[in-house]
């Protein structure tokens, strides 16, 4: 039986960790899986294989140095002890730290794979550009193949870390569809006290600042102020948790947003809403956005470098991007990426915020837009069946 192990931190929350847990349940039944993890006292999402917890506990600040180096230092010892013993024949790990103990404790006889997330140039923190980008540039080319998660995070990697062009390819996320609908149909009792015709706009992702969910707030309070019957909800939590709700106060509105918080089935939310809204300033693909289009929604999302044209405008130039302007696209709707700067309620909206306050008054105001968008959105979503995306992967190992 061949055998194959899966690195990531952990099987609670995140985009990453999702994916993980779309691949390992979707995989062949002759494969032995093992799914090495930082700690597994909370796994949230379904898997199937061994799990291997690392047993490091979590810390208050997962950015934190000495954190980072515990990590790194107990994940080498324990993954270059499993490869020797296990004899994988591939390791696939996900995010960087991950991927760079994946590289380091690569041997002869196990195909070392890492998956790249999102355009790791956009990030300009000081631990990113200063420790992560040298890290790459020297160690990415050393793996036998490196997955990006879309075709703007491969490009990212050519042209600025010199990753080889052979050495990288594009595997999209794999969606398991009919779970999703399934999920959407399971009785609940959320969003039960929408009004009639009131519209619901929805978000989720973690509260970071990479998912620039403080705008949509600030674009949403707009609506509310102008006497549009609407309600937003997001699902998520995260560092920014508590800016987002003095945001919400300072602009009193506060019986108009619904911060949910983590959700075990955010697809019961989604099922009831109106429209999705991805105000995000960079990302790797976006899967939010997958699984909104998978319960027939319309979907708002900013044009961020990689992702959102490849899903809601196939066929365009990855690499233009809307600016000042709303574009209907195939898919979905795509607005300018905001500012990325921190608000308080009493500034006035940016040009970006208004032209997303503009289409979300369209999604209010326009029955017939809404209603295209719902009749095209799963013929956007199943090219990303697993039984495509997981050949893809075998292939990869295979070759």
């Amino acid at each position: 039986m061949r055998r194959i192990a899966f690195i990531v931190s952990s099987l609670d929350t995140g985009g990453a960790q999702r994916a993980v847990s779309n691949i390992v349940t979707n995989w062949p039944d002759n494969w032995e899986i093992d799914i090495i993890l930082n700690n597994a006292t909370i796994i949230k999402y379904p898997y199937k294989g061994n799990i291997i917890d690392l047993k490091i506990k979590e810390p208050k600040n997962r950015k934190s140095v000495l954190y980072q180096l515990k990590v790194f230092f107990k994940r080498f010892r324990r993954i270059k002890s499993l490869k020797r013993k296990r004899k994988y024949d591939a390791c696939i790990s996900f995010l960087d730290s991950a991927n760079i103990v994946n590289i380091l404790t690569k041997t002869a006889k196990t195909k070392t794979i890492v998956s790249v997330r999102c355009e790791l140039s956009q990030d300009n923190s000081f631990s990113y550009r200063y420790i992560l980008t040298p890290m790459v540039k020297h160690l990415y080319n050393k793996a036998d193949k490196v997955v990006s998660l879309s075709k703007g995070v491969e490009k990212d990697l050519v042209s600025n870390f010199g990753l080889e062009p052979q050495k990288n390819c594009t595997i999209y996320n794999c969606y398991n569809l009919q779970k999703m609908k399934m999920l959407a149909s399971s009785e609940d009792n959320v969003l039960n006290d929408l009004g009639d015709n009131e519209v619901c706009f929805i978000s989720m992702g973690r509260f970071t600042y990479q998912k620039g969910g403080w705008h949509l707030i600030r674009a949403f309070a707009k609506l509310v102020h102008d006497g549009y019957k609407c309600k937003l909800v997001l699902l998520g939590t995260g560092e920014l948790k508590e800016y987002y709700e003095k945001l919400v106060e300072e602009y009193n509105i506060e019986k108009s947003v619904d911060i949910v918080g983590f959700a075990d089935n955010p697809f019961v939310y989604l099922k009831k809403a109106t429209c999705f809204v991805f105000p995000s300033l960079f990302e790797g693909f976006g899967n939010a956005l997958i699984e909104a289009l998978a319960c027939d929604l319309p979907v708002i999302s900013s044009d961020f470098k990689s992702g959102a044209r490849e899903i809601l405008a196939p066929g365009t130039n990855i690499d233009s991007h809307v600016m000042d302007e709303i574009e209907y696209a195939k898919y979905g709707i795509l607005v300018p990426v905001c500012e990325g700067k921190y608000f308080g309620a009493e500034e006035k909206l940016t040009k970006n915020e208004m032209i997303m306050y503009r289409a979300m008054t369209e999604i209010i105001n326009n029955k017939e837009l809404r209603d295209k968008y719902k009749k095209n959105a799963h013929l956007c979503v199943e090219q990303y069946e697993p039984q495509s995306i997981i050949k893809q992967w075998i292939d990869l190992i295979e070759e």
